[in-house]
């Protein structure tokens, strides 16, 4: 019976720690995104409601029918899958967070130099739902991004690459806004 209890808590302390983080403007960026989903799942069973009022026959003949019932599954199926990671998600208010900027954390931007080509480059830390090459951002989990978690400004960090290891180092830190 010990042995249960114990595991029972060993599996809900890993369970705490492997809780994906999002920061707040990603968790409401994603509420937003559902609310979307429910209206537009709300016009697609409107839209099926009048379809099966105004056709008659079979409904798995029903070219207009079998879209409206593939578009409303798939509406369903991303809606279940974002509540699922809302619910299971680590929300960080990175407003709320220390006003530090000498070690590389979750909500961090980060102005880097590549050594082999002398190019600047400035990423944000952030979640990895939130992950975007064209904004930017990129994840604490990435090669990239774990290689930066907990460095300071003037370290100089590797990691690996599809094209081979890459060295940067950390010109400035400073909390994403």
């Amino acid at each position: 019976m010990k042995n249960e209890d114990n595991r029972a808590k060993y599996n809900e302390k890993k369970k705490m720690v492997n809780k994906p983080y999002i920061s707040l403007g990603g968790f409401n960026k994603i509420t937003e995104e559902i609310r979307i989903l429910r209206g537009k799942a709300d016009e697609v069973v409107q839209q099926i409601k009048d379809n099966r009022e105004t056709e008659t026959g079979d409904e798995s003949e029903n070219v207009e029918m079998i879209r409206l019932m593939a578009e409303r599954e798939s509406i369903s199926e991303k809606f279940c899958e974002l509540e699922a990671f809302l619910s299971s998600c680590q929300v960080v208010d990175i407003a709320a967070l220390p006003e530090e900027s000498e070690v590389v954390r979750f909500g961090t931007k980060v102005r880097l130099l590549e050594l082999d080509t002398e190019k600047q480059f400035t990423y944000t830390i952030l979640g990895e739902r939130e992950s975007s090459v064209r904004d930017h951002i990129i994840s604490h989990l990435s090669p990239l991004g774990r290689a930066l978690m907990n460095e300071y400004v003037g370290n100089i960090v590797s990691f690996d690459t599809p094209n081979g290891e890459r060295e940067l180092e950390i010109l400035e830190i400073s909390r994403h806004k």
